[in-house]
């Protein structure tokens, strides 16, 4: 009886496998080169906030209420206060980034 390895019989050969490892070649598709600078991440955005708590609190009331909206009008409005001042803040967040990237050129 001859042993032989499963890899040299023709059933191996005739699936269109390879008998020997497949390698992965690197290639370079961007030319690997450092910058002078380093970035922190990304681009800094304004300390916004997400008004997660006020959202929270009107979600609980609405459940409370069953979603009726009526005796939840503080909570809405509390929330859309905050949802407006945020947006407020962005725009002169971005209006202080506009100006500072003037200022460079």
């Amino acid at each position: 009886m001859i042993f032989s390895s499963p890899l040299l019989k023709e059933k191996a050969l005739a699936r269109g496998k390879s008998i020997y490892p497949k390698v992965t070649v690197f290639s370079e598709i961007l030319p690997l080169a450092s910058k002078n600078r380093v970035q922190a991440g990304q681009k800094p955005r304004a300390a916004s906030s997400s008004c997660t708590q006020e959202l929270q609190a009107l979600f609980g009331c609405l459940k409370k209420w069953e979603f009726d909206d009526v005796p939840c009008a503080k909570q809405h409005t509390m929330y859309m206060d905050c949802v407006h001042k945020g947006a407020e803040e962005a725009a002169l967040y971005r209006e202080a980034a506009k100006k500072r990237v003037s200022q460079r050129k």
